[in-house]
């Protein structure tokens, strides 16, 4: 019986930028005799070095690993009950079946509300890391190396930061930097980011003075994001107003101005 969930949900998709595999092959190696004195009837080298002769058909066998480069693609899918599940294929292969990336520290191993949406991005070569917004209205994360095992979910600020049907965006913003936004229980945007394999930071308010109420959206608006390029990093947002709104960041400065896109 396949797998289901509640009608409309959203499925995330990450493919892999280089996934190993590492595969054990027996091969035949043939034996080489010990080395002895020059051949004399070697014409090209009748006084050259010690060579080494092969035995015809004396082999041994010897096992060595080879390793396969595929492409990868995962998705992610919350289950009807709030399980965070996920699937896998390889190059054009069959998928795998669902399995839940579920965390016994919780009496639920851990849910968010059906309906809900995974982000997942590519940390680097080696890692993975999603997002999503628990149960308690807390943002989490969780994290997979290579093939290796699912950690444990790990909340970065408070519970009831947001509510349960919002949506973390997430991206890179260079080689060592991920940057993660969400719009908060009372409309504000914010962001947090991590550098390397460190800790996450505290989130911080993209406000603006501006605005009587410093900017803020309607809560579970989603944020989109894109590097502009090698420096400079856009967000976007509907206000309240329903006007579109960007705001921009330059390598490691602050956060300008909303402005609208008329």
């Amino acid at each position: 019986m396949s797998f289901s969930t509640l009608s409309p949900s959203s499925v995330s998709a990450l493919r892999r930028g280089r996934y190993v595999t590492r595969v054990i092959e027996s091969v035949q190696v043939q034996d080489p005799q010990p080395q002895g004195p020059p051949d004399p009837n070697d014409p090209n080298d009748p006084t050259g070095p010690p060579r080494t002769y092969y035995r015809p058909n004396k082999t041994h066998q010897e096992f060595r690993i080879r390793e396969d480069d595929h492409n990868r693609e995962d998705i992610f899918v919350i289950g009807p009950q709030g399980g965070v599940y996920t699937s896998a294929v390889l190059d054009h292969g069959s998928w795998s079946g669902w399995s839940r990336i579920e965390d016994m520290g919780f009496l639920d191993g851990f849910t968010a509300a059906p309906q809900s949406s995974v982000s997942a991005i590519e940390r680097d070569d080696h890692q993975e890391d999603i997002f999503i917004v628990g149960s308690d209205g807390g943002i989490y994360t969780n994290w997979v190396v290579d093939h290796g095992s699912w950690n444990k979910w790990i909340r970065i600020g408070e519970k009831n930061f947001t509510t349960s049907q919002s949506t973390v965006t997430a991206i890179k913003r260079d080689d060592h930097q991920v940057d993660i936004f969400v719009v908060d229980l009372n409309g504000g945007i914010y962001t947090n980011w991590v550098v390397d394999h460190g800790s996450w930071n505290k989130w911080i308010r993209i406000d603006d003075l501006s605005f009587p109420d410093g900017f803020t959206a309607q809560p579970e608006s989603i944020v989109g994001t894109v590097r502009r390029d090698d420096h400079q990093q856009d967000i976007f947002v509907v206000g309240r107003d329903g006007v579109i709104y960007t705001n921009w960041v330059v390598d490691h400065g602050p956060w300008n101005k909303w402005l609208p896109i008329p």
